[in-house]
C-alpha cells in the first residue's frame, strides 16, 4: 500500500491495488504491532495485534478502511492495538 489518507488520526480509507494472497497493517514498519484478523472482509472484521493474517482471495482495485478503536486522547500510536478492517471492491 501506499501512504494512506489519515483520517481524525485514528483510520484511514484508501483504494488501492492488492495482490491475492495474506496481508497485515504494520506499524512504522516494524512487526512489533502488527494489526491481523480472520472473516469476511467485505462485512468487517475486528483486528488486533498479532492477530491471523488477512487474506485477499482474488488481485484488484479495493477500497480498505481500517479505523483505529480509540484508547486515549492521543493519536494512534502502540495503544491503538485493536480495531476494524473492511475491504471492498
Amino acid at each position: 500500500m501506499s501512504t494512506p489518507t489519515l483520517q481524525r488520526r485514528l483510520g484511514l480509507v484508501q483504494a488501492t491495488a492488492l495482490n491475492a494472497g495474506d496481508f497485515k497493517f504494520r506499524l512504522n514498519k516494524s512487526w512489533d504491532i502488527n494489526m491481523g484478523g480472520a472473516g469476511d472482509l467485505t462485512q468487517g472484521v475486528a483486528v488486533a495485534n498479532n492477530g491471523p493474517n488477512l487474506t485477499i482471495a482474488t488481485a484488484g482495485t479495493y477500497t480498505v478502511k481500517l479505523k483505529f478503536n480509540k484508547t486515549n486522547d492521543a493519536a494512534v500510536s502502540t495503544t491503538a492495538t485493536t480495531g476494524v478492517v473492511t475491504v471492498t471492491p
